[in-house]
């Protein structure tokens, strides 16, 4: 297919970097294909350059330009982004601009031949010595009328046309230059082309639909005194409804009796629950899991063995998650669990020395990442 605009974006730029563009681009682009001058086989009816003004890629420059026989039209687009948009939605939203300009520039080029017709209507010159004859006038009335009917049309075609969305084209393989596609338009550029800045508009923050977290943990011991202390790990799916199917598994161990005894808790859990965004970035989940729970006792004296037990173990949780970039944040959880009856830690000498209450409770704490 025809290109509809060729795009230089310099040198540096990673391949999922120009990807992403070009994605954008056909993704918005009216008609024809958006492509790299880099691997474009034939000149496009734009050109459009894409020049960061500082290395940070705060700040950058579009410009885009008509080819025509004449004379190019050109359109200038700078744009500022702040530091906490991701990378993949800054190229995303530069080649959303280059489909929008192209359009632009496309439209109003397409209006000046009709308004120059409109003019020589209204314009036209009378007979000398009085006004033309009322057939004559009504005609140009007419053809006045017709030619500012034709122009609305434009106007609200191109308009539409800019929402219009085509399936994302894959970008090219191959990066062997093609002839120069930017010297028909070079010298064009005659005076200096007026540019308009302004800021990106804050990109929407993506919601994961999968992810992998870790983090420390303090709990309920035997006789809730002292704390254990561990770490887990987490992993899970979310639907775009916000149902959540994820497993758990954490470890943890407290010291009683002044060192004379160790338990310690190991505990593999899946379960189900929902997920909830009350903000952009702020969400909880609630859930139910289902499970086992390992208690270990190692009694600190010559001689003594470490004993373990394993129980069926059910839990609630709830969690509130924070999403601090594009695919990672932090989040805190509490999680109430129990075997249904109470344990009581044996130490060497055969007689209880703790006890395990028949419910617990544990607190995380860590990061999540989105793959």
């Amino acid at each position: 297919m025809f290109p509809a605009v060729v795009i230089d974006l310099g040198s540096q730029v990673a391949p999922n970097e120009a990807a992403w563009v070009l994605e954008a681009c056909n993704a918005a682009i009216v008609s024809g294909t958006c492509e790299l001058d880099t691997s474009a086989s034939e000149p496009g009816r734009a050109l459009a350059i894409v020049r960061w003004e500082n290395e940070a890629r705060r700040s950058v420059r579009i410009e885009v330009g008509l080819r025509a026989e004449e004379r190019a039209d050109w359109s200038v687009r700078e744009m500022e982004f702040s530091g906490r948009d991701p990378a993949r939605e800054r190229w995303r939203s530069i080649g959303l601009v280059l489909a929008t300009l192209v359009g632009e520039v496309e439209a109003a080029r397409g209006q000046r031949p009709e308004q120059g017709s409109a003019a020589a209507v209204g314009s036209g010159a009378q007979p000398a010595g009085g006004s033309g004859p009322p057939a004559a006038t009504a005609a140009s009335k007419a053809a006045a009328s017709k030619t500012a009917a034709s122009e609305t049309a434009a106007s609200e075609t191109a308009a539409s046309a800019r929402t219009e969305t085509r399936p994302a084209a894959r970008p090219p393989a191959s990066a062997e230059p093609a002839a120069p596609a930017r010297d028909e338009l070079a010298g064009a550029r005659t005076s200096p082309v007026p540019s308009r800045r302004f800021l990106a508009p804050e990109l929407p923050v993506i919601r994961p639909t999968t992810f992998v977290a870790a983090g420390v943990l303090a709990g309920s011991g035997a006789d809730l005194d002292p704390l254990r202390w561990g770490g887990g790990v987490r992993g899970g799916w979310i639907s775009p409804a916000g149902w959540v199917l994820s497993a758990a598994g954490d470890y943890s161990r407290s010291t009683l009796r002044q060192g004379a005894l160790e338990a310690e808790w190991l505990r593999l859990a899946a379960g189900a629950g929902y997920r909830h965004w009350w903000s952009k970035r702020w969400s909880f989940e609630l859930g139910v899991e289902l499970g086992a729970r390992a208690l270990s006792v190692v009694p600190k004296a010559a001689g003594s063995i470490q004993s373990t037990a394993w129980s069926p173990q059910a839990a609630l949780h709830g969690e509130i998650w924070w999403q601090a970039l594009a695919s990672a944040g932090a989040w805190l959880g509490l999680s109430a669990s129990s075997i249904g009856r109470e344990t009581h830690l044996v130490g060497l000498d055969g007689e209880p020395e703790a006890e395990v209450p028949w419910a617990e409770s544990h607190g995380m704490f860590g990061i999540w990442w989105a793959p």
